[in-house]
């Protein structure tokens, strides 16, 4: 059957799309530029904040902005004062 998914063949087509990154990079054709450290510490509080956020909704709580005191992770219209 063609177009079905299975695990195999998801990890098959990752595993080729990693190669072939791999000979971009080996080759020539493609560059690695480094975002660093600062980046990586602002996407992992980003994950952190969702997380939390996440983990807070179950409670029937939300997160605030301790600065703005804004509610983090919704939108104004649906922020209660």
């Amino acid at each position: 059957m063609t177009g079905v998914s299975t695990f195999s063949n998801r990890r098959k087509l990752s595993a080729r799309k990693l190669a072939v990154l791999v000979y971009r990079v080996l080759r020539g054709d493609l560059t690695y530029h480094d975002p660093g450290p600062a980046a990586y510490e602002q996407h992992h509080r980003e994950r952190m904040v969702s997380n939390l956020g996440k983990r807070a909704q179950q409670f029937g709580l939300a997160l605030l902005n301790p600065q703005t005191g804004e509610v983090l992770g919704q939108p104004a219209s649906k922020c209660v004062a």
